[in-house]
């Protein structure tokens, strides 16, 4: 899984466009990986994409796995209608996957360039003096030991950082509040479009959390209910792709943040 040079160009497309870019960048085992480097040095966003691939590599996986049996499974009669258990399952496993794979990316796009954001964005910088508030203001959870390892520190801004990223990637990233928080903490601006993209995942987080929580059990109601949620392959693609979408777009502008605004002094 290789990702291709198409990156270079990633701010003056739409995150949609660059993210199927990607793709099929990424089956040309000729290119290089390459992510963009950071003003000053530093880690880029290659290894949150590398964490993107991958999930979308899994997610692909097993729809194949699921065309393989339902090509097997005789008739074309016998393929329409709904699915079986057996298929549905991996219908499931395609949606926690996505969620998963979006967990991972953005948590490490958060470790990667976090720290070169916060040197960058004002937004960014807001979002972390909150932070900071909250643990050394009244009723916060700074403890004597904890302020005495910033003040003896030479770097307390750096270890308050390194706590700041524990503290947006200790918990899973895969609900609209988190999500929400992860971006407005990249210097990501709480504008119309953003809002969109991560409203448009909220059925894909109610599947995973039914599916990882509830194994999709449900209470049948009358004669026919399953005693499981039922999945369709066309909505389960839907709404993983929403959740990929959404990845792609946050690693677009973060690399937007990095690459267009100066260093704030």
């Amino acid at each position: 899984m290789l990702i291709g040079r198409c990156f270079i160009i990633w701010p003056l497309a739409s995150a949609k466009s660059i993210y199927y870019g990607w793709m099929n960048a990424s089956k040309d085992q000729s290119r290089q990986p390459q992510g963009r480097s950071l003003k000053g040095g530093g880690s880029s966003s290659e290894k949150a994409k590398r964490y993107l691939l991958a999930a979308r590599e899994c997610f692909e996986g097993l729809m194949n796995s699921l065309d393989i049996l339902r090509q097997n499974r005789g008739s074309e009669a016998e393929k329409r209608g709904r699915l079986p258990e057996s298929e549905v399952d991996l219908l499931r496993a395609a949606i926690v996957f996505t969620c998963a794979g979006l967990d991972a990316s953005l948590k490490q796009l958060i470790r990667d360039t976090l720290p070169h954001v916060l040197n960058i964005s004002d937004d960014a910088q807001d979002e972390f003096v909150k932070f900071v508030e909250r643990i050394i203001g009244p009723g916060g959870t700074l403890d004597p030991k904890r302020m005495a390892r910033y003040l003896s520190s030479p770097d307390p801004r750096g270890l308050l950082i390194e706590d700041y990223i524990d503290d947006l990637t200790g918990s899973s990233l895969q609900s609209l509040e988190q999500i929400r928080r992860a971006s407005k903490a990249l210097g990501i601006a709480d504008e119309e479009e953003i809002r969109n993209y991560i409203t448009e995942v909220r059925e894909l987080f109610e599947a995973r959390n039914h599916i990882a929580h509830e194994l999709d059990l449900q209470h049948p109601e009358k004669r026919g209910d399953r005693a499981r949620r039922s999945r369709k392959l066309q909505e389960t693609k839907n709404i993983c792709e929403k959740g990929f979408e959404l990845a792609g777009y946050l690693i677009s502008k973060v690399e937007s943040v990095l690459e267009e605004r100066p260093m704030r002094i």
